[in-house]
């Protein structure tokens, strides 16, 4: 399990591919700012099956950076 700093997420590897977790998933959440975050968490579990360093420091910022952008513009 590798588990970010940010956000909850927690990432499984496993055969090739796995499954991620996060603290952004909210019932009160509209349909479209929940395909945001999920678009962001698809990326970074793709990154990290690709053997991409998910705990750079340099992407961790990146994460942060696009989940602020999709909060700014659903006015979070």
């Amino acid at each position: 399990m590798i588990k970010l700093p940010v956000f909850g997420i927690k990432i499984v590897l496993q055969d090739g591919g796995g499954y991620i977790t996060d603290e952004l998933n909210d019932p009160n959440n509209s349909p479209e700012l929940q395909a945001a975050y999920n678009g962001i968490t698809s990326f970074i579990l793709a990154s990290a099956c690709a053997g991409i360093d998910v705990l750079n420091p340099a992407f961790l910022e990146a994460i942060e950076t696009s989940i602020q952008s999709v909060e700014q513009q659903y006015d979070i």
